[in-house]
């Protein structure tokens, strides 16, 4: 070996180790970041105080699903054409991240609210697109740099420290959307600011990031060639196609989520101050969904995240659609409160999907298969738009019943979901740090 090999052999621990804290960082601040501006908490009713429009709610969350999705396929095929992913990424990240700010002004100078919220919409399109530029690169950095032992670690870890952070914002949420004396400009430009401070910091933490030493990897097909070899991977696994399958389905009967605490607002007659702690138990519902749904991988298995998850969403579309109907008139909110907690717990099973599609995948072909999966579902991320639309027109029972129809689905082909046959890597790619909680 070369002294030049000996060296870079003695450097690869410690830059393994700068990298598992730069990145468990950064990841931990961005999901902190993005709990500030919830697109199923707080995004909503900052739309609707400013326009009284359930359909711009879904909206909102159609861009949050579907610019990611979009820009990640469209990167796929040119990553491996990057030289240096970590300088790529902090770039991104730097000119992404701090979109929020541009909030403030907007918000403070009390423009039109339906050019505020236009603004809006431009910002948050650009920063979930930006995150779609990110994930993908992301994701290679990740598995060359952190050894197989401690992904789920680091992943998990994310996940924890993360969640802490959102109950930390989801606290500053609460006091300010139930403070009597701020203007809704005032309140939400500081929801805005925070954000966009903790998502810089996240960029400035990701810049210590740092590659191994590893050979240039050019595509071997062009991106034409690349995406037409996907259908073919599609129709040979048929295990694949009935994960897509319930995945589509899982989109269908979530694609309430992001009304559940305006049906409270809008429908049940909450308060104001009800509406916040709703809000504040969504974003705790999360944070406890992130480490069930790592525990429950860990133990039991990723089909068993899905059916369990698919569960929850019939219990909550066919709770939704009992109050929708009257059958308990005049619904006291800790009655309610369960549906907003739940509805944040099924906001991290999407983990369950990716690591038992990464399960069932040959190991030179789980990008692709995770390319399918995005590129399968996309059309369903246009639902919470669509739900908005009928909302708007003919009330939310219609959406609770189709939601509820599409989680009846889902649960029976779920039960039939086999476990993965062989090793199964990514058992601990959500797992939590058992007795740190």
């Amino acid at each position: 070996m070369t002294a030049g090999g000996r060296q870079r052999q003695m450097e690869e621990p410690r830059l393994r180790k700068r990298n598992y804290g730069a990145l468990l960082t950064e990841g931990s601040l961005f999901f902190t970041g993005m709990s500030f501006i919830d697109v199923n908490a707080v995004i909503p009713v900052f739309i609707y105080a400013y326009t009284g429009s359930v359909r711009l709610a879904g909206l909102a969350a159609t861009i949050s699903a579907a610019a990611s999705i979009l820009v990640q396929l469209m990167v796929g095929p040119h990553i491996r054409r990057l030289r240096n992913l970590p300088a790529y990424i902090t770039l991104v990240m730097f000119l992404i991240r701090p979109l929020p700010f541009v909030m403030i002004p907007v918000l403070l100078l009390d423009l039109p609210p339906p050019l505020a919220v236009g603004v809006f919409f431009l910002v948050y399109t650009l920063l979930c697109g930006g995150d779609g530029l990110i994930l993908v690169p992301w994701a290679e950095l990740f598995s060359r740099t952190v050894v197989p032992g401690r992904r789920g670690l680091l992943l998990g870890s994310q996940q924890l420290f993360g969640g802490i952070g959102a109950l930390a914002a989801g606290t500053i949420v609460k006091t300010l959307l139930d403070h009597p004396r701020l203007a809704d400009g005032q309140r939400f430009a500081v929801l805005f600011g925070a954000a966009g401070a903790v998502l810089t910091l996240s960029a400035l933490v990701m810049s210590f990031a740092r590659d191994l030493p590893h050979p240039p990897q050019l595509a071997q097909q062009s991106p034409r060639q690349y995406y037409r070899s996907l259908p073919r991977l599609l129709g040979r696994d048929r295990l694949f196609c009935k994960v897509v399958t319930i995945r589509s389905l899982s989109l269908v009967s979530l694609m309430l989520s992001p009304f559940i605490v305006l049906f409270g607002q809008e429908r049940l007659g909450f308060a104001p101050q009800q509406v916040s702690t709703l809000v504040y138990l969504q974003i705790i519902g999360s944070l406890l969904g992130g480490w069930l749904w790592g525990q429950v991988s860990n133990r039991l298995g990723n089909q068993q995240v899905i059916l369990l998850s698919q569960s929850l969403a019939l219990l909550l579309a066919g709770s939704a659609l009992l109050l929708s109907l009257g059958v308990l008139p005049g619904v006291p909110v800790w009655l309610f409160a369960p549906l907003t907690l739940i509805n944040g717990v099924n906001m991290a099973a999407w983990l369950g999907y990716m690591n038992y599609t990464i399960d069932i995948a040959a190991e030179a072909y789980r990008t692709h298969y995770l390319l399918i999966s995005n590129l399968v579902t996309l059309p369903f991320t246009f639902l919470t738009l669509a739900s908005g639309l009928v909302i708007q027109a003919a009330g939310y029972r219609p959406v609770f019943a189709v939601s509820l129809a599409a989680a009846v689905l889902a649960v029976v082909l779920a039960r039939r979901l086999p476990p993965p046959q062989g090793p199964v890597e990514s058992q601990a790619a959500v797992m939590l740090p058992p007795k740190q909680v």
